[in-house]
């Protein structure tokens, strides 16, 4: 996704939300607007529910879809008052019709954030070995950098080099190379995930 357009800028915004910011903003939202449509009922608040319903973008789908159903439930809160003269069926429809309603929306979001994944994934990677593509290893080197230097840690960079690659490919064929590299970046992997937690190592 192009970061440099307003929806892109936005996903990238929310990709780097925070859960527990995205918890303290739904439940903030969810009370002001609960206390706001409990005190004036007539005014139809329920469609600003569905801005927060979005937020499960940063939630997760189990979350996100509890958000909905939480959301559905409480448009429907400040209607008890009128039971007597209000059938709980029709009640009970209204509530259903936006649980519905927003679970939908839930979904879509949830849809979309995860193509965003796959697509953010997809463009920070090798397409057959699945490291690091050059553009995306040089931001997360200079990024490492910009915080070891402040802190005065020490940074170690490895640069392996794959003796007589060439000749593999020549005796073997591309594919046989192709294996080979994709070998040498799983077992890199797999190394890099062995190291303790003090020195981080991204392939």
């Amino acid at each position: 996704m192009n970061s440099h357009l307003p929806v892109g800028c936005l996903a990238d915004r929310l990709h780097a939300l925070p859960r527990e910011r995205a918890w303290f903003a739904i439940l903030l939202s969810v009370t002001a607007l609960a206390l706001a449509d409990a005190h004036f009922p007539r005014i139809g608040l329920a469609p600003l529910y569905i801005p927060i319903v979005c937020a499960c973008w940063a939630l997760g789908s189990r979350a996100g879809y509890l958000v909905a159903i939480v959301a559905a439930v409480l448009t429907v809160v400040p209607h008890l008052a009128e039971l007597p003269r209000l059938s709980p069926a029709l009640l009970g429809a209204r509530m259903a019709v936006r649980a519905v309603t927003y679970v939908f929306v839930a979904a879509i979001v949830l849809s979309f954030r995860r193509s965003f994944d796959r697509e953010h994934h997809l463009a920070a990677r090798d397409r057959m070995t699945d490291a690091l593509n050059k553009e995306t290893f040089r931001e997360r080197v200079i990024h490492r950098l910009d915080l070891a230097v402040p802190a005065r840690q020490s940074f170690l960079l490895a640069i392996l080099d794959l003796d007589d690659f060439k000749g593999i490919n020549n005796r073997h064929g591309h594919v046989a190379g192709d294996e080979v590299l994709r070998a040498f970046a799983q077992g890199t992997r797999e190394t890099m995930g062995s190291v303790p937690a003090g020195g981080e190592m991204t392939p």
